[in-house]
């Protein structure tokens, strides 16, 4: 049953209730037939009904105690029979659901349905990186600012438990074809160009990016997904000060957990701190590193630098899915050309058409499967170490105001859509 239906159900039942206990108190205790209250079913229905739905009620009243009893009787079986009512229709859903919980024929509402999704206001940058990140010259900007605050958030799986694989999601919208093909329509609905950046049909164009063939080999030996953070001190609101899991490392930690555990991937999360003592410089810290452990494993084929953005205090980049606040994330492409400059030769990048093609490609399947999930794909100038791998993805989830909660909730769409594109089925 609906959860608005049974809403309504409770409330009516409830007012019928306390309309029934309101008339049992308001009886008069008589024996003169001429002085008591109308029966409940005569005020409603006059006399006739009365006599054809509960005749009990015309049997002479000699006593008080009979009197009352009848009356309270009558008053009640209106929400007994609403209440009896509700109960079957909870005894008709819990029979036709799955083992899993979900009803059968559908994805599991509880996980991946994701109905209606309600967004909270958002500011005038909604979709934009903040003016502090803008303003950033050095070649491995990014976000700026670490928050620190309050509690934790655990989200771990009881001992010797399995989380099973969950079912395939559905699509809550087609793109028109016409969005696609335009290019000023495939930037307006897909993309947020930095004001430093130069971008044109030649770079960006969906129908080639579609063409990609972005499945990934699952035979292989070892780990076929890092996930690292070039900004590990990337906060949320009430994260606690000094406990990294709090942080978006934790973040990365939970969207390791549902991509082993839940779509069986083999993934390798690297934790290590590049942003200290200083954000400065942190992608040409990391660099030599990331491309250390890509070598050491051969079989990694996707890399996600995944970082928390900053926003001004009055946006709030929250939506719900089924029924769960939840952080919007966004996807982002350093594409190594500047208006000023055009391309930046000295921070080349083999990998860009398959980076764009990845992220567009990721940013299709949320608008059809998440609506109002993501951000608009951000564009910027310099080169944020993409270049390291073919399928590389810069995931900028939340921002400083969201809650960690929020973030962690985050990690189940995000990991759909990795595997929808990963597996070759959006």
């Amino acid at each position: 049953m609906k959860r608005g239906v049974r809403k309504w159900l409770w409330g009516i039942t409830w007012m019928l209730c306390l309309a029934a206990i309101w008339r049992i108190s308001h009886l008069r205790t008589t024996q003169d037939p001429e002085r008591r209250d109308p029966s409940f079913f005569y005020a409603l229905f006059g006399n006739t009904a009365e006599r054809a739905m509960v005749p009990a009620l015309d049997v002479p009243r000699n006593w008080d105690v009979k009197y009352v009893v009848q009356e309270a009787a009558a008053s009640m079986i209106l929400p007994a029979l609403v209440f009896a009512g509700h109960v079957g229709a909870e005894l008709s859903d819990v029979e036709a659901k799955s083992p899993d919980g979900s009803k059968q024929g559908e994805a599991d509402p509880t996980r991946w349905n994701q109905g209606e999704i309600g967004v909270e206001p958002l500011g005038e940058n909604q979709g934009e990186k903040s003016e502090a990140t803008s303003e950033i010259k050095e070649e491995e900007a990014g976000p700026v600012e670490e928050i620190q605050g309050l509690t934790e958030v655990g989200i771990a799986l009881e001992e010797g438990m399995e989380t099973p694989k969950l079912p395939r999601i559905s699509k809550g919208k087609e793109i028109p074809a016409e969005l696609l093909s335009d290019y000023g329509e495939l930037v307006k609905n897909f993309y947020q160009i930095d004001p430093t950046t130069m971008a044109d049909a030649g770079l960006l164009d969906a129908e080639r990016f579609l063409s990609k063939d972005l499945r990934i080999d699952l035979e292989v030996d070892g780990p076929q997904i890092l996930i690292f953070h070039t900004h590990s001190q990337e906060a949320y609101a009430d994260s606690v000060s000094g406990d990294p899991k709090t942080t978006v490392v934790g973040v990365g930690e939970e969207l390791t957990r549902i991509l082993e555990e839940t779509y069986g991937y083999q993934v390798l999360h690297h934790e290590e701190v590049y942003d200290k003592p200083s954000r400065n410089g942190a992608y040409s810290r990391a660099l030599p590193k990331i491309k250390a452990l890509l070598s050491e494993n051969p079989g990694i084929q996707v890399v996600i630098d995944l970082h928390r953005d900053e926003m001004p205090e009055k946006t709030r980049l929250v939506t719900e899915v089924n029924g769960k606040k939840t952080a919007k994330f966004m996807f982002f492409n350093g594409i190594s050309r500047l208006k000023e400059t055009g391309p930046l030769d000295y921070l080349r990048n083999d990998n860009l058409e398959e980076n764009l093609a990845f992220s567009f490609q990721m940013e299709k399947a949320a608008q059809e499967y998440y609506p109002g999930l993501t951000r608009k794909i951000y564009l910027k100038g310099y080169r944020y170490n993409m270049h390291l791998a073919p399928k590389m993805l810069l995931v900028e989830l939340g921002a400083q105001n969201n809650t960690l909660e929020e973030a962690m909730n985050a990690c189940e769409p995000l990991a759909a859509l990795l595997d929808l594109v990963l597996s070759g089925e959006p």
